[in-house]
């Protein structure tokens, strides 16, 4: 009885953070709530689309200038296959005023509240503030950074403009052919 019970336990828990049918694969089928209450799955933008997903929290001073750059990218480029995901890892004393946040300063992508931590756990389990990452079409994470200064805005917004013209993809692929080669190849960030 108890092994059947466990066994049903974590064929729940897989369920929760397998890749779904729409998404990429290896993307987890994680489901968050937006501020609005409606349900968003990771699977249904990662694999889709070139990804933003930004964490941040309401107390964090760099995280809102970055949300705010963000917002500039995401109205001229989400014709173009943009999405940015605001994951918020507020806690339970500030996730109340998150919906407000979002509010005041006019975000219009998608604000996620993170209250289980499943996502952080995945893709940002030392839970920093900022921390971004830039999923290309194909779901693989090209970009990582964990601080935002406005001086690097324009190099953020270079970077995504970059990935939605496919070019990171192709630089990686072009580094690594060099690499087999035995020669030094790629860059580093």
């Amino acid at each position: 009885m108890r092994s059947t019970l466990l066994l049903s336990v974590l064929c729940l828990l897989c369920a929760c953070v397998t890749s779904g049918g729409t998404g990429a694969a290896n993307v987890p089928n994680l489901a968050l709530q937006d501020v609005d209450g409606r349900t968003q799955y990771l699977s249904d933008h990662i694999g889709q689309k070139v990804v933003v997903m930004s964490f941040w929290a309401t107390w964090c001073q760099p995280c809102r200038q970055e949300l705010l750059e963000l917002q500039k990218v995401y109205d001229k480029e989400r014709e173009r296959g943009l999405e940015v995901l605001a994951v918020s890892i507020d806690g339970p004393e500030t996730q109340a005023g998150v919906r407000a946040f979002v509010k005041q300063y006019g975000f219009t992508f998608p604000v996620l509240l993170d209250s289980d931590t499943r996502c952080a756990a995945l893709y940002n389990p030392r839970k920093l503030a900022p921390m971004l990452h830039i999923f290309d079409r194909t779901g693989r994470i090209v970009f990582s950074q964990s601080t935002f200064q406005p001086g690097e805005a324009a190099a953020l917004r270079d970077k995504i403009l970059k990935v939605l013209r496919g070019e990171e993809s192709k630089e990686e692929e072009k580094g690594a052919g060099e690499q087999k080669k035995g020669g030094e190849g790629g860059t580093e960030e």
